[in-house]
């Protein structure tokens, strides 16, 4: 997961770009996306003409297996139930307009209802049904829930969220609330991909508890449950930064 930690104030020669511009010139590249019209690598602003020297690092070998699991049952069902089209590897899905942003999302699913079968189009268009990040122990939850609530802002009915260092999957909606499987759940999105489950311990099989310096703050108070329902519990503080992200749109300040 590509993720700007803060907003990028574009310096004041640095004029902004389209999402147009940014995907003819940077559509190539990995580890870059455009938050409001400026050019951000893995976080971090920077001009145009002064790209950093390294792109995007590899994916860890935890990272790249937890994403591998979650694809393949996921593109299984969709490929078996003839639902729609799966892309993976940071694709590009525009979430802002004016100025604009275009993020990569790990995974997402677009139905056919959205995006008929036949010919695909080299850039997607429009905004898919379920996006799918996988958390990066360095990520913190804020720069998390800002990336979601600009998915759910722009379309995106359901946004998944796997956390291997907490061992849990938790899905987003525009209703602001978190809801939370464990490993002892089974993972369901009924309202995208109906009769579909997965056990959520085998996304973490064999997987080692990574020791990390950032707090789990996307548990909520049990599986299945909204974060507000666990009151005194750390989820209930992580619902209100989540709805904060959602509710929050530059177009409604």
């Amino acid at each position: 997961m590509t993720i700007a930690t803060a907003v990028p104030t574009s310096p004041p020669t640095t004029p902004l770009l389209t999402a147009e511009q940014f995907l003819d010139r940077y559509g190539h590249l990995s580890g870059v996306e455009l938050v409001r019209g400026v050019v951000v690598w893995k976080g971090v602003a920077v001009s145009e003409t002064d790209p950093p020297a390294e792109v995007s690092p590899m994916p860890r070998f935890r990272h790249g297996v937890v994403s591998y699991r979650a694809v393949r049952a996921i593109a299984d069902f969709v490929e078996a139930n003839r639902l729609g089209w799966i892309a993976i590897n940071g694709t590009f899905v525009r979430t802002e307009d004016g100025p604009d942003t275009v993020r990569g999302a790990d995974v997402l699913f677009v139905s056919y209802a959205r995006l008929p079968d036949g010919v695909m189009p080299e850039d997607l268009s429009v905004p898919p049904e379920l996006v799918l990040e996988v958390r990066s122990p360095s990520d913190r939850w804020n720069a998390v829930f800002i990336k979601v609530g600009e998915y759910l802002r722009a379309g995106v009915t359901v946004v998944l969220v796997i956390d291997p260092v907490s061992r849990t999957v938790s899905a987003y909606r525009d209703d602001g609330g978190q809801q939370t499987f464990r490993e002892s759940d089974e993972l369901t999105v009924p309202d995208v991909l109906p009769g579909f489950t997965l056990p959520v311990a085998r996304l973490f099989d064999g997987i080692a508890r990574p020791v990390s310096h950032h707090r789990p703050d996307g548990l909520a108070a049990g599986g299945g449950q909204r974060a507000a329902e666990g009151a005194g519990h750390l989820g209930v503080g992580v619902a209100v930064t989540f709805q904060s992200a959602v509710l929050s749109s530059p177009s409604s300040s």
